[in-house]
């Protein structure tokens, strides 16, 4: 009994540990093949006397999926399905439940059983079938993933594999080059292009092209909606070139995606080709895009993003600005370089007397 408890404490702590939960927990013996649990905070005697209370929503969460997976083994089951566990969760959060439920070289674990997570929720699988972060801590648990989606009635499945996971920048420039796509799928791309990668992408020329040809607009206007020069047109043109080369002038480029030319596009098999059509008629037919927006705001909400960067994965912020872990961490490693100062010192000795 005393062996359990000991794994047992030192298992969900290393997890309270990697999901960044600022507690301990603690398993002691009360009579023959009992125990007694509780929570207590980092560095504090006293235990939290109701927890329900005291923790937050996502840690109660975490901590529960995380019991669930010790239920689930115990009662030697099958299949276990997650319908979408951990989209709530912060990052830490996310990757310490699924690796701890996850982890084959645990002994009480998801191993040699099959599971099916369905989720909403991109990160999971940049992690793992990106990322590769299970091979990355030396764990062999197998994953596969797959995009579902309701076809008329029947539920179609996709595998998902690596080289379907592109940084966008990346995306968006490949699309943007790719002389055999569509003219208007190279425009829409071209300018999220330069919307990830120019500082003050709004008050440059070729942004302002690329947003008057999605527009349609015979003369075009920069941002404040004054008319563009002539001088302003080429030199947008001409800054356009790495990505959409074979142009030398606004006049070409718009006749080529002309509305009659997008009408007919309406029929293109390709369903991402189709939506970036209907989003470019839709800017064409004046008031058609309001009338959308109050009558179906998730529709037109969806159509938005086929047109600029919504995807937060895209983003990080700012380190110097924003990184910070919780103090009770910061405490824990300046105790510990004071428990250390020995070697740290000894290391600056060594350095020195190598030069």
């Amino acid at each position: 009994m005393k062996e359990l408890i000991d794994k047992r404490r030192e298992d969900i702590n290393n997890f309270f540990m990697l999901a960044g939960f600022p507690y301990e927990f603690e398993i002691i013996e009360n009579g023959e093949n009992k125990a007694h649990t509780y929570l207590k905070p980092v560095g504090q005697s006293k235990a939290i006397s109701d927890p329900k209370n005291h923790l937050s929503w996502g840690e109660r969460n975490a901590f529960s999926l995380v019991m669930f997976m010790f239920d689930a083994v115990n009662e030697n089951a099958d299949l276990i399905v997650l319908d979408d566990p951990i989209s709530a969760f912060d990052s830490n959060k996310k990757f310490a439940v699924i690796r701890r439920m996850f982890d084959n070289q645990q002994e009480v674990t998801f191993r040699d059983r099959t599971v099916l997570m369905l989720t909403h929720d991109l990160q999971p699988i940049i992690d793992y079938i990106h990322g590769g972060f299970f091979k990355r801590y030396g764990l062999t648990t197998r994953v596969s993933a797959e995009y579902l989606e309701n076809s008329n009635g029947e539920i179609v499945a996709q595998a998902i594999v690596d080289a379907d996971l592109l940084n966008v920048v990346t995306l968006t420039e490949n699309y943007a080059k790719d002389i055999n796509k569509p003219l208007y799928v190279r425009i829409i791309n071209a300018r999220k292009n330069i919307e990830l990668t120019k500082e003050n992408f709004s008050g440059l020329e070729s942004y302002n092209l690329l947003s008057n040809l999605i527009h349609g607009r015979e003369n075009p206007e920069d941002e404040v909606k004054q008319p563009m020069t002539e001088e302003a047109i080429q030199k947008g043109i001409v800054d356009l070139m790495p990505l959409i080369s074979g142009y030398d002038s606004y006049e070409k480029l718009l006749k080529e995606i002309d509305t009659t030319y997008l009408l007919d596009e309406l029929q293109n098999e390709n369903v991402y080709f189709r939506i970036l059509v209907i989003r470019l008629l839709f800017e064409r037919a004046e008031g058609l895009m309001s009338k959308l927006r109050k009558q179906h705001p998730e529709a037109c909400k969806f159509l938005n993003e086929t047109n600029h960067i919504e995807n937060d994965y895209v983003f990080q912020l700012a380190p110097e600005k924003f990184y910070s872990i919780p103090e009770v961490y910061v405490q824990e490693i300046r105790d510990f370089i004071n428990d250390h100062k020995d070697e740290l010192n000894a290391l600056g000795e060594s350095e020195t007397v190598g030069e």
